[in-house]
Protein backbone atom coordinates (compact mmCIF):
# COMPACT_ATOMS: atom_id res chain seq x y z
CA UNK A 1 0.00 0.00 0.00
CA UNK A 2 1.61 3.48 -0.89
CA UNK A 3 2.45 5.87 1.77
CA UNK A 4 -0.49 8.65 1.92
CA UNK A 5 0.37 12.44 2.04
CA UNK A 6 -0.20 12.76 5.62
CA UNK A 7 2.29 10.91 6.75
CA UNK A 8 4.67 13.08 9.45
CA UNK A 9 7.40 10.38 9.81
CA UNK A 10 8.31 9.33 13.40
CA UNK A 11 7.47 11.20 16.62
CA UNK A 12 10.48 13.45 18.98
CA UNK A 13 10.88 11.98 22.56
CA UNK A 14 10.17 14.56 25.20
CA UNK A 15 12.55 14.25 28.37
CA UNK A 16 11.49 16.26 31.30
CA UNK A 17 14.62 18.91 32.06
CA UNK A 18 17.20 17.01 34.63
CA UNK A 19 17.57 18.29 37.98
CA UNK A 20 19.90 21.12 38.19
CA UNK A 21 23.18 19.67 39.54
CA UNK A 22 26.37 18.10 38.64
CA UNK A 23 26.57 14.77 36.25
CA UNK A 24 29.16 12.54 35.49
CA UNK A 25 29.50 11.93 31.77
CA UNK A 26 31.14 10.85 29.10
CA UNK A 27 31.92 12.44 26.20
CA UNK A 28 30.16 9.74 23.60
CA UNK A 29 30.37 11.60 20.15
CA UNK A 30 31.47 14.80 18.58
CA UNK A 31 30.40 15.80 15.15
CA UNK A 32 31.09 18.77 13.39
CA UNK A 33 27.81 20.65 12.44
CA UNK A 34 26.56 24.06 11.10
CA UNK A 35 25.14 25.70 13.16
CA UNK A 36 24.56 29.63 14.38
CA UNK A 37 26.86 32.05 15.68
CA UNK A 38 26.35 33.20 19.45
CA UNK A 39 24.25 36.49 18.58
CA UNK A 40 24.23 35.68 15.04
CA UNK A 41 22.17 34.59 12.31
CA UNK A 42 25.61 33.92 10.12
CA UNK A 43 26.38 29.71 9.89
CA UNK A 44 29.65 28.67 11.18
CA UNK A 45 31.24 25.69 11.87
CA UNK A 46 30.43 24.07 15.39
CA UNK A 47 31.65 20.73 17.17
CA UNK A 48 28.60 18.92 18.33
CA UNK A 49 29.50 17.15 21.21
CA UNK A 50 26.90 14.25 22.78
CA UNK A 51 27.35 13.48 26.55
CA UNK A 52 25.89 10.07 28.47
CA UNK A 53 25.13 9.94 31.46
CA UNK A 54 27.07 7.50 33.51
CA UNK A 55 25.41 7.64 37.10
CA UNK A 56 21.87 7.27 38.85
CA UNK A 57 18.74 7.40 37.69
CA UNK A 58 19.70 9.16 34.34
CA UNK A 59 22.34 6.74 33.65
CA UNK A 60 22.44 6.47 29.86
CA UNK A 61 20.24 9.92 29.11
CA UNK A 62 22.47 11.58 26.83
CA UNK A 63 22.82 15.71 26.42
CA UNK A 64 24.06 17.64 23.61
CA UNK A 65 26.27 21.22 23.34
CA UNK A 66 27.12 22.71 20.20
CA UNK A 67 30.89 24.27 20.61
CA UNK A 68 32.86 26.59 18.50
CA UNK A 69 36.15 25.08 17.54
CA UNK A 70 38.21 28.29 18.74
CA UNK A 71 41.23 28.43 20.54
CA UNK A 72 40.66 30.91 23.35
CA UNK A 73 42.33 31.39 26.46
CA UNK A 74 39.96 34.26 27.05
CA UNK A 75 40.53 38.09 27.50
CA UNK A 76 39.62 41.04 29.71
CA UNK A 77 36.61 40.16 31.05
CA UNK A 78 35.43 37.12 29.00
CA UNK A 79 35.66 33.43 29.95
CA UNK A 80 37.82 31.11 27.56
CA UNK A 81 36.26 29.47 25.02
CA UNK A 82 34.04 25.62 25.83
CA UNK A 83 36.61 23.94 23.97
CA UNK A 84 39.44 24.68 26.43
CA UNK A 85 37.16 23.55 29.39
CA UNK A 86 36.31 20.95 28.01
CA UNK A 87 39.71 19.78 26.95
CA UNK A 88 41.33 21.18 30.66
CA UNK A 89 38.52 18.90 32.95
CA UNK A 90 39.39 15.74 30.86
CA UNK A 91 43.09 16.31 30.42
CA UNK A 92 43.36 18.49 33.93
CA UNK A 93 45.55 20.72 31.86
CA UNK A 94 44.72 23.57 29.41
CA UNK A 95 45.85 22.85 25.52
CA UNK A 96 48.33 25.76 25.70
CA UNK A 97 50.37 23.71 28.48
CA UNK A 98 50.40 21.15 25.02
CA UNK A 99 51.54 24.21 22.60
CA UNK A 100 48.51 23.90 20.70
CA UNK A 101 47.38 26.76 18.27
CA UNK A 102 45.16 24.77 16.56
CA UNK A 103 42.50 22.16 16.93
CA UNK A 104 42.96 19.02 14.85
CA UNK A 105 40.89 15.89 14.28
CA UNK A 106 43.63 13.61 16.36
CA UNK A 107 42.80 16.59 19.59
CA UNK A 108 38.48 16.31 19.15
CA UNK A 109 38.18 12.48 18.41
CA UNK A 110 41.08 11.96 21.56
CA UNK A 111 38.35 13.15 23.62
CA UNK A 112 35.63 10.59 22.95
CA UNK A 113 35.07 8.16 25.63
CA UNK A 114 36.53 10.08 27.85
CA UNK A 115 34.91 11.14 31.28
CA UNK A 116 33.87 14.58 32.57
CA UNK A 117 31.25 15.96 34.95
CA UNK A 118 28.90 18.55 33.69
CA UNK A 119 27.14 21.28 35.61
CA UNK A 120 22.91 21.28 34.81
CA UNK A 121 20.81 24.20 35.42
CA UNK A 122 17.26 25.22 34.03
CA UNK A 123 16.25 27.79 31.67
CA UNK A 124 12.97 28.65 29.82
CA UNK A 125 14.11 28.53 26.19
CA UNK A 126 12.55 30.78 23.23
CA UNK A 127 9.76 28.93 22.59
CA UNK A 128 9.28 29.27 26.79
CA UNK A 129 9.72 25.89 27.30
CA UNK A 130 11.96 24.68 30.38
CA UNK A 131 15.34 22.97 29.04
CA UNK A 132 18.56 22.80 30.09
CA UNK A 133 21.55 24.08 29.80
CA UNK A 134 25.30 22.85 30.51
CA UNK A 135 27.02 25.89 32.30
CA UNK A 136 30.53 24.53 33.62
CA UNK A 137 32.70 21.54 32.90
CA UNK A 138 34.80 19.83 36.08
CA UNK A 139 37.27 17.58 36.09
CA UNK A 140 36.10 13.67 36.49
CA UNK A 141 36.02 12.30 40.26
CA UNK A 142 37.14 8.95 38.49
CA UNK A 143 39.53 7.86 36.12
CA UNK A 144 37.06 6.10 33.76
CA UNK A 145 34.28 3.82 33.55
CA UNK A 146 34.91 0.55 35.61
CA UNK A 147 36.49 -2.38 33.18
CA UNK A 148 34.82 -5.11 33.26
CA UNK A 149 36.93 -8.30 34.08
CA UNK A 150 36.03 -11.81 32.34
CA UNK A 151 36.80 -14.71 34.91
CA UNK A 152 38.72 -16.29 31.74
CA UNK A 153 41.21 -13.06 32.31
CA UNK A 154 42.31 -13.51 36.09
CA UNK A 155 44.97 -15.92 36.08
CA UNK A 156 45.24 -19.16 38.03
CA UNK A 157 48.12 -20.46 39.64
CA UNK A 158 48.59 -24.23 40.06
CA UNK A 159 49.55 -25.62 43.52
CA UNK A 160 52.87 -27.56 43.43
CA UNK A 161 53.91 -25.79 39.82
CA UNK A 162 57.13 -23.62 39.63
CA UNK A 163 57.03 -20.15 38.19
CA UNK A 164 59.33 -19.99 35.13
CA UNK A 165 60.67 -16.19 35.84
CA UNK A 166 62.33 -16.45 32.28
CA UNK A 167 58.45 -16.48 30.61
CA UNK A 168 57.25 -13.33 32.91
CA UNK A 169 56.47 -10.39 30.16
CA UNK A 170 58.42 -7.54 32.40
Amino acid sequence: MPIQNNWSGPERKEFPPLPEDTYEVAIKDIELVQGKAYKSEEMVEQLKFTFEMLEGQFKGRLLFKNISPVLSAGGAGKNPANFNLIYEAVYRKTPYQDQLKTIDANVVNGLINKTLRLVVKEKTSEQGNQVNKIDAFMKSKSVGPALEVRDEDIPVIEEDKPIDLKNIPF
